[in-house]
């Protein structure tokens, strides 16, 4: 994932300079991931829906069944070549663990207000700064909008507002 971290940085650093300093670039990377994928899953939500979805990822970091980085996690899924350049990877369209990152919608940030949101609930997530609301969850969904056949192999470990939260069993 190629990633335009400016306004990231400089709102990283104007928030969370204080006591434990600047995340290094690795870092920085990751919690851009964990960011994006807040935003386009519960953006507009409350609060804790940004830490749960956020908390699902990095629970995903630590599961032997997924990649171990945030950013692999995020962008996880089958790829095939791009008709543009055959050289280049691409996700396959409406294949990918989160679906927005396969879309084929933009993943550009427009909401700057939500966008601090997220970066503030990825980074409290990511350092380990809050509690796991969600226990061992690795999977979720938005229930007022589909309930997956997936989920009925699952056992729920919260359920908010906006999401439901499983593990596996």
């Amino acid at each position: 994932m190629t990633v335009d971290l400016s306004v990231f940085t400089v709102m990283v650093s104007l928030l969370f300079n204080i006591s434990t300093g600047m995340p290094d670039d690795s870092d920085m990377d990751q919690l851009y991931c964990v960011a994006l994928n807040a935003y386009h899953e519960a953006r507009g939500e409350d609060f804790n829906e940004l830490l749960a979805v956020s908390q699902v990822v990095m629970n995903r970091v630590d599961d032997p069944h997924y990649p171990d980085d945030a950013c692999a996690v995020v962008t996880e899924g089958p790829t095939r070549a791009s008709w543009r350049d055959p050289d280049v990877d691409v996700p396959i369209r409406n294949r990918c663990q989160f679906s927005w990152y396969c879309d084929g919608k933009s993943d550009a940030v427009y909401n700057l207000q939500a966008w601090g949101d997220c970066v503030v609930a990825s980074y409290l997530v990511y350092y380990g700064l809050v509690s796991n609301a969600v226990g061992e969850a690795t999977h979720y969904f938005a229930h007022n909008k589909v309930v997956p056949s997936w989920s009925n192999d699952m056992v729920v470990t919260k359920v908010f507002d906006g999401h439901t939260y499983l593990r596996r069993k």
